[in-house]
């Protein structure tokens, strides 16, 4: 299975780097976060639109607000949460 990745950045806070990027399997986006620490790599992605612009926003959101892999999925659930009653 190929996954197309986009690079959307990188933070480091308190010797943690964090890369945040956008997926893009057949028709559905979503996002990773990667978190090194030493020489071990911890990482946590999903899928979760169709809408590449979703997607998008919400990665540069979790890059801005350095969100890590503890509550990346908490996020997620309330920016879905809340993008279906935007309608």
């Amino acid at each position: 299975m190929l996954v197309e990745k986009q690079y959307i950045g990188k933070n480091q806070i308190n010797g943690v780097n964090r890369c945040y990027y956008i997926l893009k399997k057949n028709d559905l986006y979503g996002i990773e976060i990667i978190e090194e620490y030493d020489s071990k790599l911890l990482s946590a992605s999903e899928y979760f639109t169709s809408n590449y612009e979703s997607a998008d926003r919400l990665a540069r959101l979790l890059y801005k607000g350095c969100v890590t892999l503890v509550t990346f999925i908490e996020i997620l659930d309330d920016y879905v949460s809340m993008e279906q009653f935007a309608v």
